[in-house]
This record gives C-alpha cells, sequence and structure tokens, in this order.
C-alpha cells in the first residue's frame, strides 16, 4: 500500500491510497482519481515524508542557520504529475541524503528511543525511523516532540 499527497488544478490538497505505483499511474491516466472538493482530475503530486526526532540543541542550531524563504512565481498553468516526477524524485532524494547523514537510522524502534530521548533514558540525539500509528498516538499522550514525514517510493 502506498500513499500519496495529491492536489488538483485548484490547489485543494487529498490523499490518495493505492495498491502501489503501477496502480496509481494506471488510475490517474484513466481519469479514475478525481479531487473530492471540486471533481477536477488535473492532478499534481505533493511531496511527503517520514518520522523524525529533533533535540532541542538542533532547533536552536536550525534557527540560526536556516536561511529565510524567498518568494517564487508559479507558473500560470499548474504542471502535471509527469512533470513534478523529477523535481519530487531530486527532493526526496535531498531528504533522504540529509537523513542519512545528519539522522540515526532506528528502524522500527523509533517510538521507543524518541520516548527514551524525551524522558532521559538515552542520549539527546536526531533519530529517524517507522512507527505504527498505536505509537504515534502513545507519543502524542506523552508529549514527545517529532515530525512525521511520508516520502514517496519510486518503483525503479
Amino acid at each position: 500500500m502506498v500513499i500519496y499527497d495529491l492536489s488538483c488544478g485548484n490547489s485543494h490538497r487529498f490523499e490518495g491510497w493505492f495498491e502501489n505505483r503501477e496502480d496509481f499511474e494506471r488510475q490517474l491516466n484513466d481519469g479514475l482519481i478525481e479531487c473530492p472538493l471540486c471533481g477536477s482530475c488535473e492532478l499534481t503530486e505533493k511531496p511527503t515524508a517520514p518520522a523524525l526526532h529533533f533535540t532541542k540543541r538542533t532547533k536552536q542550531l536550525d534557527k540560526r542557520t536556516t536561511p529565510k524563504p524567498t518568494a517564487v512565481a508559479a507558473p500560470s498553468s499548474a504542471p502535471t504529475l509527469h512533470a513534478d516526477k523529477t523535481a519530487l524524485r531530486a527532493l526526496t532524494d535531498a531528504v533522504k541524503s540529509t537523513l542519512e547523514k545528519h539522522f540515526d537510522n532506528v528502524g522500527q524502534d523509533f517510538a521507543s528511543e524518541a520516548l527514551a530521548i524525551h524522558v532521559g533514558d538515552s542520549e539527546p540525539r536526531n533519530i529517524h525511523g517507522t512507527m505504527t500509528p498505536d505509537e504515534e498516538t502513545e507519543l502524542k499522550d506523552c508529549g514527545v516532540p517529532y515530525q512525521s514525514i511520508r516520502l514517496p517510493r519510486f518503483d525503479d
């Protein structure tokens, strides 16, 4: 099962759940996917990402070193999904590279390790990994700060 964040030509955002990438592209090409708000079939895929845990120290460093965002003019017509695929892949690769360089991969132990860091039982550091919906609820209930990011998967 893959989940894609989608947007229509009217900038309405929504999720689509598909068996695999081929199933998504087949449904898109056959006009079977439409915006639930306006019915538009002109869709673009938006970036998604995995769960991340930031330490206070990292947040302080980010505030000092993160450049201010700049405005970029959008093209007059919305780009198609296929035109965005290269940019989406480049963005996904950049996020993955940053995770590999600056975060410890704790895999399926993300929730338990994030909680251990939060309560002081483990060394504070940046981590990434995966968690179940139940583990996500537990982290929220315990007040553990984290950022969940879903990245698209490419079949090739």
